[in-house]
């Protein structure tokens, strides 16, 4: 284009603007500088404009009002570069374009970009669609805003419609398979990230969702190959790659690997409650059950919620026969797979009143009540545990409760019929 520019004097006024738009970065999920190809050549861009703000500024003013072509690029730069724009002093507060509207008030281009800048507005953008529904890529922020409030039948829909005309859309893709590991359809979700690969074989976040989708269907080995590849390109993404390579040296024994990459994980990921729970499960298998201790109790300062922590926290204190303190735990984790539960309960339903195939529907609730029947068989033996640690500390009234808790559950039906006999007998 440039060169097309250079050989027509005639054209010579559109270098401006065509230097504006070269400097506009390619908005892509997972790549350093949301940029595809080179995150250098975005940090080029963006000094080229830094340098030429206050001039192609004034140009764009002047014509805006003009031509439908200029106003669309006035807006697309205020979205892209408000904070240079008003750092530079160029602007000085949020732009209003809604008299672009009036100017242009047949222009679908204009009401598109205003849809999505400064503000994302969902019903303008179904307007757009509704009037032209060539848009595709409306339905990808449809998606979007669908998957933000975990709507995520509905988000599916949107991106698959958006991927079906654009199949070379990275977003589309990698949303996809966001949408699929969600359903724990591990395998659909393998499939779209290596498609993201395909298309951009150094996104990290493809990658990396690659590696977690191996290591739940238990490809240990190729996960940590995975996690290795994104190490090495380096950018970003660090601290859940040493997590996740931590992750699955655990499942393969390698305690001492993991134990450097899960505290690796640490510098990048502060304050993630999942990061300390799986360094006290590192160390606890390493019998080293103080520092588990510790790594333990500062995973549930960060998430209560948190169901390793307090079950391996009981398991603690049950082998240093601090009884009240274990059964406080153990109890706590049985709240923790009660919340698992419902939450999972809830999920059945959801999948019931889908439009899904009811091949489908079959699949995911099959796996949904498998998982439900080892939560509350999980519930149960927390209950247990928390009982015989009350019972051994003395406390019988909290033992009897939670003893007639666990008889629920026909594999502790037995213990805790037991259990209960003996405390009744102290009483």
């Amino acid at each position: 284009m440039l060169n097309l520019i250079q050989e027509n004097p005639s054209l010579a006024e559109y270098s401006t603007y065509l230097n504006l738009v070269e400097s506009m970065h390619i908005l892509t999920k997972g790549k350093r500088w949301n940029f595809i190809d080179d995150s250098r050549k975005a940090d080029m861009a963006r000094e080229k404009f830094k340098e030429n703000i206050e001039l192609w500024n004034q140009k764009l003013e002047e014509k805006s009002t003009t031509e439908e072509f200029y106003a669309y690029l006035s807006i697309a730069e205020n979205c892209h570069f408000p904070f240079y724009l008003r750092d530079k002093q160029v602007i000085q507060k949020k732009q209003d374009f809604s008299s672009l509207l009036e100017i242009f008030p047949e222009s679908l281009l204009i009401q598109f970009k205003l849809s999505l800048c400064p503000e994302e507005d969902i019903e303008n953008l179904r307007s757009v669609l509704q009037q032209e529904p060539r848009y595709y890529e409306i339905h990808y922020f449809l998606g979007d805003h669908a998957l933000k409030r975990r709507l995520l039948i509905t988000a599916e829909k949107n991106y698959l419609e958006c991927y079906k005309h654009i199949p070379e859309s990275v977003p589309a893709v990698i949303s996809l398979a966001s949408v699929y590991f969600a359903f724990e359809e591990l395998e659909q979700s393998l499939e779209f990230y290596e498609k993201a690969i395909a298309l951009v074989p150094e996104l990290r976040e493809a990658l990396l969702g690659k590696a977690i989708c191996l290591s739940y269907l238990d490809r240990h080995e190729e996960a940590i190959e995975v996690c290795q590849e994104v190490l090495r390109l380096g950018g970003y993404l660090p601290g859940d790659t040493h997590y996740w390579l931590a992750w699955n040296q655990n499942e393969m024994e390698r305690l001492d690997e993991a134990w450097k990459n899960v505290e690796n994980s640490k510098e990048y990921l502060v304050g993630y409650s999942q990061v300390f729970s799986l360094a006290g499960v590192i160390a606890f298998k390493k019998k080293d059950t103080d520092i588990a201790e510790k790594n333990f109790l500062e995973a549930l300062k960060l998430d209560f919620d948190n169901f390793e922590a307090s079950y391996y926290l009981g398991k603690i204190y049950a082998a240093k026969q601090e009884w009240e303190k274990s059964g406080k735990y153990y109890e706590s984790a049985s709240l923790c797979q009660y919340r698992r539960e419902k939450a999972t309960e809830r999920k059945i339903t959801e999948i019931e009143n889908s439009d899904f195939s009811e091949e489908r529907k079959h699949k995911l609730i099959s796996k949904k009540k498998f998982q439900l029947r080892k939560n509350v068989l999980t519930k149960a033996t927390c209950f247990y545990n928390a009982a015989a640690g009350y019972f051994n500390a003395g406390k019988n009234e909290e033992a009897l409760k939670l003893a007639e808790q666990a008889l629920s559950h026909s594999v502790l039906k037995e213990k805790a019929e037991e259990l209960i006999v003996q405390i009744k007998a102290r009483k």
